[in-house]
């Protein structure tokens, strides 16, 4: 499929491009139902929606896909867009999912009897039983509970011993399975060891489910070739030694990784707390220049799901998987890795070739005559006209409006 020039293109004609592939289903993109969001949250009252957007060709694993993104910020799917297209001219992205576990904790704190405890959870086939009993349907589906770990945690006040539950969740994220799982793990264990379970549930810190994806560019395809190469990864290295500059390389990394989880119905709460714990200071990407190539890494923790929760229900989601046509949690988890390192090569290009604010600011300058009613078919002009002005504030565009009309 040909998507040369698919930003300039109004919204009908993207719509057709996509359906002529087979990636669009207009029955799906239709507003939330009351009846079925006033039962996904408490107090609802409405529907606070964001724009989705799609990055129309982003290659991994040789293979092309379409990724719908979600998300307020302008210039976000434009820079995705920009990433992409130097991904492609080489190559494109190499994503691997390493392993694919969602952990649990089942806590006791401070036991009356820490042997007679400890010999509980040591007995695992008697655990096992428990768990397979507590969610039989994805026993039937080759997942479940696969092991159990024991830790110990202790200060001057307290002892804390840890059950730690790994479950193969199959296509589900599965935080509502591990749940379950844990609580009658819980209960079993009381009865066993008269002992009581200070809290049972699963944990956002996922160094058990983890997704790799790099990428190998040639600088004669960057602006300023080899000193462009060169700067990016000297960027990469400053976000490793600045705290402060890792902050904002990071927030670069989960535009795109907020953007396409949220469009694909998962949870960007968890995701972030998971990513932000598992690097702790540090930059989600790195970037070298070495044999006269720019490198790109990204190794981040991801459970995410293609079925269960607002997935099954909400038909944005449903117009995720069209769009994307992913067929499985894992091919899910490479893409959501592959958008996050397109986006932040985006950002890294752009602040050492043109400056960050030149894509950024036409954007800013649409959005802002879109707020004071331009009319459309001056929208163009009065952009053009508001980037060259010396203010770019919402007196100086309603000026503009006011002359052209």
């Amino acid at each position: 499929m040909n998507y040369k020039g698919f930003y300039k293109k109004d919204i009908n004609t993207r719509k057709e491009i996509l359906k002529e592939a087979g990636r669009f289903d207009e029955t799906l993109n239709v507003h939330l139902r009351e009846d079925i969001y006033e039962h996904m949250i408490e107090n609802a009252i409405g529907v606070y929606e964001v724009p989705l957007g799609v990055v129309p060709n982003l290659i991994i694993n040789d293979t092309a896909y379409t990724i719908p993104m979600a998300t307020e910020e302008s210039s976000v799917i434009a820079a995705a867009n920009n990433g992409a297209n130097y991904m492609n001219r080489n190559g494109g992205i190499q994503a691997v999912v390493v392993s694919d576990f969602l952990r649990g904790e089942v806590i006791f704190s401070n036991p009356h009897n820490k042997n007679k405890l400890l010999n509980t959870l040591h007995d695992t086939n008697a655990l096992l039983e428990v768990s397979q009993k507590a969610h039989p349907s994805i026993i039937k589906r080759g997942g479940g509970v696969k092991k159990f770990e024991i830790r110990t945690l202790m200060d001057a006040q307290d002892t804390f011993i840890i059950l730690d539950v790994f479950m193969d969740t199959k296509e589900a994220m599965g935080a509502n399975m591990m749940n379950t799982v844990l609580e009658k793990l819980g209960t079993y264990i009381e009865s066993e060891t008269n002992e009581s379970v200070l809290m049972a549930i699963l944990t956002n810190h996922n160094p058990d489910s983890i997704v790799k994806a790099e990428c190998i560019i040639d600088p004669e395809t960057l602006k300023f070739s080899h000193e462009t190469a060169k700067r990016i990864a000297q960027s990469s290295k400053l976000s490793i030694l600045d705290t402060y500059r890792c902050a904002t390389h990071n927030k670069g990394v989960m535009n795109g990784i907020d953007a396409v989880v949220l469009a694909s119905g998962n949870d960007t709460r968890a995701i972030n707390a998971s990513i932000y714990t598992h690097h702790v200071n540090q930059p989600i990407t790195t970037w070298v220049y070495e044999d006269n190539l720019l490198k790109g890494f990204i190794e981040i923790p991801l459970s995410v799901g293609t079925v269960g929760g607002s997935i099954s229900v909400h038909p944005k989601a449903q117009l995720f998987k069209k769009i994307s046509n992913i067929q499985n949690k894992h091919e899910l988890m490479m893409v959501i890795a592959s958008i996050g390192l397109t986006q932040n090569f985006a950002a890294l290009y752009a602040l050492n070739t043109d400056g960050i604010q030149k894509g950024h600011m036409s954007l800013h300058a649409k959005n802002i005559l879109i707020a004071l009613n331009c009319p459309q078919h001056l929208l163009e002009m009065a952009t053009q006209l508001l980037l060259k002005s010396e203010h770019m504030n919402t007196e100086t565009a309603q000026r503009i409006i006011n002359d052209l009309t």
